[in-house]
């Protein structure tokens, strides 16, 4: 049984996952806490595996459009997605209830327990089946519906009844002889059927049936009864588990991608209708009229779209003005492209990017007081750390790196480093108030594409980031006139 909403592959989010170091700084430096809490609106399942599907990022074409579609199916009819999940979760936590085990259980005590929980997960898929799909449904929806329905359907009352009578605890018909050395032997347990119905499987099978009675006290009997009708139960228990860890498997996946598909709709709610654009692979970076979400979400105000077009290069440097948007544009990237290559929508028109394997960050921090080294080591300790989880095939956003020495050193450091990760094949996106840098940039062929933020002729900042060559000057002194008057 597979899911496979969201995901071509096999059910792969059951397992133990945590953010790693790099994974927390980028949680941190894009502010992307924000747009998992309003996706989760406070529910821990959709945190965690929204949080998860930022950073597992898809790499083919094939996997993009399949999610791509589910998610625009999700937002036209969110009714249906949303129903599905909570009656999902509904379910899992009904039978979690019903369920207990100490760890040393007997076969015929899972044979029963089994039959009872797998009986309430089998009535759940007959209310899933009997729910009619919106609309148009997406291939993924349309395909995890009729493979449920080739199945189940038709098999659910069978399969409901052979359960029943596994739970029906009145006696089992189990062939047994006696070995030569007056042992009894006990096998397999051939059929499971209510009392009054004994003798007709045993006029049926030519079985020749003999009972008999235990005393209430002889423990001993007892005993023995139980460990015979374990031996004879043994296989039919062993089937009942792992279909029924098959099945608990399958709702646990459910909840999981339906989870992740509502909390995108609740995301959907709160942000404006446009610009919006699904994301294509590319070999090239590339967004239009791109916004940063966090405006909306946070501040409540319209967000500053601007267009990213570096043409077939891996390196872009973002310079100009004090407080002229160039953080918040970068975090804008770096959002859009975990939003896209999750299969979400991104806040554009139009947003293509390369496959990358990860998105990393480099952002300047402030001095902690409690360390015992300075700003510009801890920045080489952290670029060291990136360094070496990095693939070939990532994205390192740079914030202000290496600003913490004087100009001229930190722009040595700061072209050595952005150097080296291109030669390794890394793509870079730097905002960097170094004029040396820059210059060193391009002096050694990099070919940069250059961006600076907008300085209007009254000193205001419209917040645009417009291709222009970096300028010498961050017109501090705009600041500090605004400051004193």
């Amino acid at each position: 049984m597979q899911v496979n909403l969201i995901t071509l592959e096999k059910q792969q989010y059951l397992d133990e996952w945590s953010l790693t170091t790099s994974q927390k700084a980028v949680m941190a430096d894009l502010e992307l806490q924000p747009i998992v809490d309003i996706m989760a609106a406070d529910d821990h399942v959709i945190a965690k595996i929204a949080t998860r599907l930022f950073f597992t990022p898809l790499t083919t074409s094939r996997a993009l459009t399949w999610r791509q579609a589910t998610v625009k199916h999700a937002l036209m009819h969110p009714d249906y997605y949303e129903w599905l999940y909570q009656f999902t979760t509904t379910t899992i936590e009904t039978v979690r209830q019903n369920f207990w085990e100490l760890g040393h259980e007997s076969a015929s005590y899972h044979l029963y327990n089994k039959s009872r929980l797998l009986t309430q997960y089998l009535q759940a898929i007959g209310t899933i089946l009997d729910k009619p799909l919106p609309d148009h449904p997406a291939p993924a929806l349309q395909q995890w519906y009729q493979s449920l329905d080739t199945l189940f359907n038709g098999q659910l009352e069978p399969m409901k009844t052979f359960l029943r009578q596994v739970l029906f605890d009145h006696g089992y018909v189990l062939p047994a002889h006696l070995a030569t050395n007056l042992d009894t032997t006990v096998d397999e347990v051939i059929d499971v059927v209510p009392p009054h119905r004994f003798q007709k499987v045993f006029t049926k099978l030519k079985i020749h049936a003999q009972g008999f009675e235990i005393a209430e006290r002889d423990d001993h009997s007892a005993k023995a009864l139980e460990h015979y009708k374990n031996q004879a139960v043994m296989k039919l228990a062993t089937i009942l588990v792992n279909v029924y860890q098959e099945v608990v498997n399958w709702f646990q996946e459910l909840r999981l991608e339906t989870g992740w598909l509502v909390g995108v709709i609740q995301l959907s709610r709160r942000l404006p209708a446009a610009p919006r654009c699904y994301a294509t692979l590319s070999s090239s970076m590339e967004a239009q009229q791109l916004i940063n979400p966090l405006i909306s979400l946070l501040l409540n105000q319209p967000a500053v779209a601007n267009d990213f077009l570096p043409v077939q290069t891996a390196l872009t440097v973002i310079t100009g003005a004090n407080q002229g948007g160039k953080t918040t544009f970068l975090r804008a990237v770096g959002l859009g492209e975990l939003m896209a290559q999750a299969g979400m929508f991104v806040m554009a028109t139009c947003y293509q990017t390369p496959p990358f394997e990860m998105v990393l960050t480099h952002f300047k921090r402030e001095e902690d007081q409690g360390e015992r080294h300075g700003k510009l080591d801890d920045e080489l300790q952290r670029m060291d750390q990136l360094i070496h989880v990095m693939s070939t095939s990532s994205l390192v956003l740079m914030n202000e790196s290496f600003a913490s020495t004087n100009e001229h050193a930190g722009s040595q450091i700061n072209f050595q480093i952005t150097h080296g990760l291109l030669e390794a094949g890394v793509t870079v996106i730097a905002v960097s108030h170094q004029f040396e840098y820059t210059q060193l940039v391009q002096r050694y062929h990099c070919r940069p594409y250059f961006l600076v933020a907008q300085r209007q002729a009254n000193g205001n900042r419209s917040y645009h980031m417009l291709p222009a060559a970096p300028k010498a000057t961050s017109y501090g002194l705009d600041i500090y006139h605004r400051l004193i008057r």
